[in-house]
């Protein structure tokens, strides 16, 4: 397994903190007044990059649960084999 830079994933942490800040005031905004072109642009980016930080946490659980149910087979299959 990779391991990660705690430096890095602190920094990181850090910018989902401010990207999920600013699209949370985006949001009360749009409920005040309608959205520029900019702040649309920047909605949207933001958005796209909540969507991917979702899909990639989901991609490292099913990387973890294929990995487990691999694992598992392979030891039944060497059991098999043992015996």
């Amino acid at each position: 397994m990779k391991r990660r830079n705690p430096a890095i994933s602190a920094r990181h942490a850090a910018a989902r903190r401010l990207q999920d800040q600013r699209r949370d005031e985006l949001a009360k905004l749009r409920l005040q007044r309608p959205l520029t072109d900019a702040e649309l642009a920047e909605e949207d980016r933001l958005t796209r990059a909540l969507a991917m930080r979702v899909w990639r946490e989901e991609q490292r659980a099913q990387e973890a649960r294929i990995a487990m149910t691999t694992a598992a087979l392979i030891e039944q299959e060497n059991r098999k084999k043992a015996a």
